[in-house]
């Protein structure tokens, strides 16, 4: 690694080991102090925030807007230090955990399962849970371009047992994963440009990835929509859903369904989902 590499590796660990020393309400606290901070002097792709939640809530007013977009940095900013506070973060006897026998189900069937989530709510909390409690799973990650960043984040996964792959592994290997009875997770919902397929999110076309409904064609696995979010009451939830195809089965259907999953959580906790993205980035027009 280079010198600036190893830079980022260390400040991130110690970081770490700084927030994996104090309590819930201190990192809340730091989290919330940070937020306002970046909303204030960091506007990297504040004006994006606003406008993806104007996009998907065009009846909503300018100071509802606004009061989302401050609540999603903070949201964010808690996920990043409980994030960098695994395992510690989140014990499992203090996560409300539901919808959980649609899961095990699944397992006690000896079968494989697709698990699909978003960039929801406390998404890194998913593996976390599933890896301490003694879940095979395999989580599908991105490498990330700063060599220390990327061993420090596939680090701190792998300590709560979560087993990890590059997003450009061959196929093979994650078809193997399913076919050998274990969890893969797939976050599903970032814009897929010119490889995906276009589905409904809030009533506009959005290219979304074809993996988990390929991987299910593919090998018959059982689909699971799984999010992670603090509920009205400030509790940590898992929850855990069946993927129910109605239509006909093929890649559009599959995916339309689990996005409108995502959709709804979304609009019931409109700060929780990251808008920092270019959700509708690519449109039908600029394929075709």
């Amino acid at each position: 690694m280079k010198i600036r590499e190893k830079l980022t590796y260390w400040i991130l660990t110690i970081l770490s080991g700084y927030f994996i020393g104090v309590n819930f309400k201190h990192r809340t606290r730091i989290a919330r102090r940070l937020a306002a901070i970046a909303y204030r002097f960091i506007p990297i792709r504040k004006s994006l925030v606003a406008q993806n939640i104007r996009v998907a809530f065009p009846l909503k007013s300018e100071a509802w807007i606004k009061i989302n977009q401050k609540k999603c940095y903070n949201h964010f900013m808690l996920n990043f230090i409980q994030f960098l506070s695994l395992p510690k973060s989140f014990s499992s006897s203090s996560i409300k955990v539901l919808g959980l026998k649609y899961l095990d189900q699944i397992i006690a069937e000896n079968k494989g399962v697709i698990l699909i989530t978003g960039h929801f709510g406390l998404w890194e909390m998913v593996g976390n849970w599933l890896g301490t409690n003694n879940y095979s799973c395999y989580g599908i990650i991105a490498k990330q371009q700063n060599k220390g960043g990327d061993f420090f984040f596939k680090e701190i996964r792998e300590k709560c047992g979560m087993k990890l792959i590059y997003k450009n592994s061959v196929k093979t290997s994650m078809n193997n994963i399913l076919k050998n009875k274990n969890i893969l997770i797939l976050a599903s919902d970032q814009d897929a440009r010119s490889q995906g397929i276009f589905v409904d999110f809030f009533g506009k076309p959005s290219s979304t990835a074809k993996g988990a409904a390929i991987f299910h064609l593919r090998t018959k696995a059982p689909m699971i929509f799984c999010t992670s979010y603090i509920n009205r009451n400030s509790e940590p939830v898992l929850e855990f859903e069946k993927v129910n195809i109605t239509d006909e089965k093929n890649i559009k259907s599959i995916t339309q369904t689990y996005t409108s999953l995502l959709e709804r959580k979304v609009r019931a906790y409109p700060d929780h989902y990251f808008w920092f993205h270019r959700k509708w980035k690519t449109s039908p027009e600029n394929i075709n």
